[in-house]
């Protein structure tokens, strides 16, 4: 579990924001000073992606507010997995109850990936099609293949046996 900065209590959160698990969307439920009026939809898109919203003066991430609101518990150390990868969609489908390493199980290709196939890579020196997945830090799955769609279909299924419901193909 990762160490993530504690939720105000469920009742303030309640106070102040209103969340519709439907949209994703919050709005606030009360006129704080001149900039937030009631009604106004509530938070910003920070620098990495994620919809964000100050409370007293403090940063919150919109989807750990969703979970507050929504089950009534901080999810403490635990992350809040985006499900389809986008950290700007707080829609109440698509956020479940992560470890980090669950969460990692579902990123998105790398930018640095240039065979177009998570966990496929071409090696120059064997000239074949490197297929690796892993799970927990081991190596589920390690092998060259001769074909590309080979190594791929190797990587889908290893995703898919392993990873289960937060494999992610693309």
């Amino acid at each position: 579990m990762t160490k993530s900065k504690p939720l105000p209590p469920v009742d303030q959160v309640r106070k102040l924001l209103s969340y519709d698990p439907k949209t994703g969307d919050f709005s606030w439920n009360q006129s704080i000073g001149r900039r937030y009026k009631c009604g106004d939809s509530a938070g910003g898109i920070n620098a990495k992606g994620y919809r964000v919203v100050f409370l007293n003066k403090k940063q919150y991430r919109c989807h750990r507010l969703a979970w507050l609101l929504m089950t009534g518990q901080d999810p403490g150390g635990y992350q809040i997995d985006h499900i389809n990868g986008n950290k700007s969609d707080n829609r109440w489908e698509n956020l479940r109850l992560a470890t980090n390493s669950q969460n990692r199980l579902n990123a998105k290709r790398p930018t640095s990936n240039t065979s177009g196939a998570k966990g496929v890579r071409w090696c120059a020196k064997d000239r074949c099609w490197f297929a690796r997945v892993a799970l927990n830090g081991r190596n589920v799955l390690y092998r060259r293949f001769r074909s590309f769609d080979d190594a791929c279909d190797a990587a889908t299924w290893a995703r898919d046996t392993h990873h289960k419901e937060f494999a992610r193909h693309v």
